[in-house]
């Protein structure tokens, strides 16, 4: 099948919507398919739309956002090319748009992830799939003792102390900074930041004046640092600062380690609680599960098998059915 990706696929693997491209995009190359990757920012250039013209694709996936002008493009791609089914994954929707003006624009086919963005699909009268993310495996794996004592010593922690961890990016929306309670002799809290979000500054000096440790720099072998981890957190509620199904959490969780998170867009429609996966509904709760956590040695912990199902081998075929539908549809 010949696809042509529009999305970002270049640059530090440290951003969602990035990492879920470039995930695709490799799945999609190892089975076979004829692919081309296209940013959405070059969208603007004649060179673009020569590109597909040329290419003839009989898939158009745009991968970002969406936004306003990802439906723009996409309608643009629809009209253009009549023989080309457009889908767009809605990885990380703000739903700031008009419904009627999205009605209009809409693709052949939306993938989703949350309940919410599968209702909204519904009352647009819009095509949709669910299609979630994935995690390596083979890559995100449980860490033994002397692997991680020797991991902390080459980041320069203790091992005697309690880390709880949170990877993600330096703005506010995160809610980072309410894990300053943690703050205690016995525990280090440790923030690892994208490099390709750009910090909001404000955030980021007070995260420092609280005494994080914070690491900003583009960790290669990031599955080190879940490695060296006593456990996971994700305080966020916003539902503006992430994606759908955070990336992070089920790198955590294929680490097998304990992970406390808010009821997040799509995590809970996903992974049932339990096993050391925590749900929490305010920030009092999160402290109260991090104490359960450190006097509790003995807790049973299986987060690896919640996530195991979800490689990114086992979404990029279900990504492939849904593609031959689509263009199985187009032709009957």
């Amino acid at each position: 099948m010949k696809i042509c990706i529009i999305g970002d696929i270049k640059g530090n693997k440290d951003e969602g919507m990035r990492n879920i491209a470039y995930n695709i995009y490799y799945g999609l190359i190892k089975k076979g398919h004829d692919i081309i990757v296209l940013n959405p920012k070059s969208a603007f250039y004649l060179s673009f739309w020569i590109e597909i013209k040329n290419f003839k694709p009989d898939i158009i996936h745009y991968i970002a956002g969406p936004t306003i002008l990802s439906f723009i493009i996409s309608k643009a791609l629809k009209i253009f090319f009549k023989n080309t089914k457009v889908i767009i994954s809605m990885i990380h929707p703000k739903f700031l748009f008009s419904r009627h003006l999205v009605s209009f624009l809409k693709p052949d086919m939306m993938l989703v992830q949350s309940y919410k963005t599968e209702k909204f699909c519904k009352e647009l009268k819009c095509d949709y799939s669910f299609l979630p993310n994935g995690v390596d495996h083979q890559r995100f794996k449980p860490f033994k003792k002397t692997q991680k004592e020797k991991i902390r010593s080459k980041y320069n922690i203790p091992n005697e102390k309690f880390v709880v961890l949170h990877v993600g990016n330096f703005r506010e929306g995160r809610n980072l900074a309410i894990l300053k309670e943690l703050m205690q002799e016995d525990t280090e809290v440790l923030i690892v930041g994208s490099t390709t979000i750009k910090k909001e500054m404000k955030a980021y000096n007070e995260l420092k004046k609280l005494g994080f440790k914070i690491i900003d720099e583009y960790i290669h072998n990031i599955e080190e640092i879940y490695g060296l981890a006593d456990c996971y957190v994700f305080p966020t509620f916003s539902e503006n600062y992430c994606v759908e199904m955070p990336l992070s959490v089920m790198e955590a969780m294929s680490c097998n380690l304990p992970v406390i998170t808010t009821r997040f867009r799509a995590l809970p429609r996903i992974f049932e609680e339990g096993d050391g996966l925590f749900f929490v509904d305010n920030e009092d709760e999160i402290f109260e599960k991090i104490e359960e956590l450190k006097s509790n040695d003995k807790l049973k912990v299986e987060t690896r098998k919640k996530v195991l199902k979800y490689s990114w081998t086992n979404v990029v075929n279900q990504l492939t059915a849904i593609y031959s539908r689509v263009n199985d549809e187009s032709q009957n």
